[in-house]
């Protein structure tokens, strides 16, 4: 078990940070730290698709268009082996994919993004901030952003590099360094551990059941619009947080099947809606959505569903389909100014929780 020292550590560190400097870096700004006489931050390609999209991140990563240098974060392969896809891994598993790709202390600069824009970069943020990871930037605008600065983005055929090794041939050398490596990271990122930066099913399914109507039975799958969040409990614990969902309005109503059709619609009890792409800004004109809107705009979104994020109590809980938006809000909710020690994300999420509600009915 972790000490409360090491407890009020990480928390104080979330605090600080979320205080400070922003968590984003422009183009031109790792442009110029890449190219620089200093210590070059690592870059990490943490993009990743829904299966609807069609598309194959690694694949592209490959053959498409990557920052030179960059190393693919494979979301799914680093992480919890489980039937949920992407899971929060443990501290092993993490320490050995940094150390792949050439984060060699807690202390090192990693900048990561992805090549939609602002979609699966902030969950390599998140992941990394959960172990106390001290200087994690997400690339404003990700590799759109990049491009349209007139970076290249070519692939250089053999420089592929992946932190899950997914490059390895069994060169003894490179993975007995990258042991060594790992072994070197390892307890700085458990005595780091930020607790309660990630929650668990029992934690959702007790707010639920505070906020069903009918009471402690009652529906465990809610629809429509949101609900104000007074809980029916009398349970103090429960009205100290809110939960905040990223996905679409439509998803989140319950008038749109999941992705995952097995998984009934709506939303979790108690829970407010923010979908994630309404916190984003068009990088140019008739395009997608791709860089985060300016703080005060931000407070004004959250503020719109009932979110203080001046405020470091009642703690916000994020959540989506599957845990990656849901980081997304958690960024949102840090550039709009909130401590990140006040902030926790559902790791499971709709994938997770629906799941468990049908198998409660």
């Amino acid at each position: 078990a972790r000490s409360l020292s090491a407890h009020r550590h990480a928390c104080r560190a979330l605090s600080s940070s979320a205080a400070s400097a922003s968590a984003l870096i422009s183009p031109e700004a790792l442009r110029s730290a890449l190219a620089g006489r200093a210590a070059a931050p690592v870059v990490l390609d943490a993009s990743y698709f829904l299966p609807a999209a069609g598309r194959n991140a690694r694949g592209e990563y490959a053959a498409t268009a990557r920052i030179p240098g960059a190393v693919f974060w494979d979301l799914d392969a680093i992480a919890t082996p489980s039937e949920l896809p992407h899971m929060l891994p443990d501290a092993r598993t993490l320490s050995w994919a940094c150390s792949r790709a050439g984060i060699r202390s807690a202390s090192d600069r990693v900048v990561v993004y992805d090549s939609v824009g602002t979609f699966s970069a902030p969950r390599a943020w998140w992941t990394l901030r959960c172990f106390g990871f001290e200087d994690v930037l997400v690339l404003d605008g990700g590799l759109p952003a990049w491009q349209a600065a007139g970076f290249d983005a070519r692939p250089e055929p053999g420089s592929a590099l992946y932190a899950d090794g997914g490059d390895e041939s069994g060169a003894g050398d490179a993975v007995t360094a990258a042991a060594a490596a790992a072994d070197a990271l390892l307890p700085g990122m458990q005595s780091s551990a930020a607790v309660g930066a990630a929650w668990t099913l029992e934690q959702v399914l007790e707010h639920a059941r505070a906020h069903c109507r009918g009471g402690s039975e009652g529906e465990l799958v809610a629809t429509g619009p949101a609900a104000a969040p007074r809980p029916t409990s009398q349970d103090a614990t429960v009205a100290e947080h809110i939960l905040v969902d990223a996905r679409s309005s439509a998803r989140f109503r319950g008038e749109a099947a999941e992705p995952r059709a097995w998984l009934p619609s709506g939303h979790i009890p108690g829970s407010v809606n923010v979908p994630f792409d309404s916190l984003l800004q068009e990088e140019k004109e008739g395009t997608a959505g791709t860089r985060l809107l300016p703080p005060d705009r931000l407070r004004l979104a959250f503020a719109a569903a009932g979110v203080d994020v001046t405020a470091e109590s009642p703690r916000v809980v994020t959540t989506c389909g599957s845990g990656i938006t849901a980081a997304v809000l958690s960024l949102a909710l840090r550039e709009a100014g909130r401590p990140e020690a006040a902030t926790s994300l559902f790791d499971g999420s709709w994938a997770e929780y629906g799941a468990a509600a049908s198998r409660h009915r």
